[in-house]
């Protein structure tokens, strides 16, 4: 395959040199797709849920469910290599399923409301979104597992500019779903995707800064005037402002007097399997 060959002219010839790189990422891509079918299969997937939390009043209020393969000591794949693959080999639709069913089973067997967590996000894909059969599938599920729609918010993010058609499908499902009780956030504002247009559009009661625009400003003033704008634009248009990547006591302070409510990140918890979660917020939340 001569996408496995690193092109070059030496002299008047054209030298095609084998590249050991590609076959490797070709054979780890192979390998990924092949786990992502038996895991859709037989059940390979946990749920991990990372608290958000609410520092004006000191509590954490809300989980984000994060996806990851069930640890057999087989080779690691992270979401963030093998969700993209997902989404390129049409399989998405049945792992944003499989997860938002595992949410509702976790919030109806523990009772989640006395642990002081408001809501769960659970991640939607543009695919998933805008096909026809999701909202009376999500609906039909809700109500097997007797979970008020209230408890789920549905977190999207605009990856790809849609034309005038798409974009209307999409505002039309998320106003059928939110008909339903559901709320919505969007997330990954500021990285390059999701737009300030798409942000006014879209109607949806959270958005979520991105990790990279805090972590770059906490190196680079221009970034830092790109994080504050960010989040006096969020309040203008009355959302409520999360911000992802927390990781130091500095940041927390940051985004206080920038006027950030509820922040995410490694400097309150990494995400946890179910057991922990539950521990971590019966600790926590007291």
């Amino acid at each position: 395959y001569m996408t496995l060959f690193n092109s070059e002219i030496i002299g008047d010839k054209l030298i095609n040199n084998f590249d050991k790189t590609l076959l490797e990422e070709r054979h780890r891509k192979e390998r990924i797709i092949m786990k992502l079918h038996d895991a859709i299969e037989n059940d390979g997937f946990d749920i991990y849920y990372q608290p958000i939390f609410n520092w004006k009043k000191n509590k954490f209020e809300a989980l984000e469910a994060l996806i990851r393969f069930k640890n057999n000591g087989e080779e690691f794949f992270s979401p963030g290599e093998f969700i993209p693959i997902a989404e390129e080999e049409g399989l998405i639709f049945d792992i944003d399923e499989i997860v938002f069913e595992k949410v509702c089973r976790f919030i109806r067997n523990n009772d989640i409301a006395k642990y002081g967590v408001n809501f769960v996000d659970v991640n939607l894909s543009l695919l998933k979104l805008i096909d026809p059969s999701t909202v009376d599938r999500y609906v039909e599920l809700i109500s097997r597992y007797e979970v008020k729609p209230s408890f789920i918010n549905l977190e999207i993010t605009e990856t790809a500019e849609g034309d005038e058609q798409y974009l209307s499908v999409v505002r039309q499902n998320i106003s059928r779903f939110r008909e339903k009780g559901f709320s919505f956030s969007l997330d990954d504002y500021g990285s390059g995707y999701s737009t300030v247009i798409y942000m006014a559009e879209m109607d949806t009661k959270i958005v979520k800064i991105d990790a990279s625009i805090l972590w770059n400003a906490m190196k680079n003033k221009k970034y830092f005037t790109v994080l504050e704008n960010c989040v006096r634009l969020i309040y203008c248009f009355d959302k409520d402002c999360v911000c992802e990547g927390v990781e130091t006591e500095k940041m927390a302070e940051i985004l206080m007097k920038l006027g950030v409510q509820y922040f995410q990140g490694f400097y309150y918890s990494k995400p946890l399997p179910e057991t922990e979660i539950l521990k971590f917020l019966a600790e926590k939340n007291k």
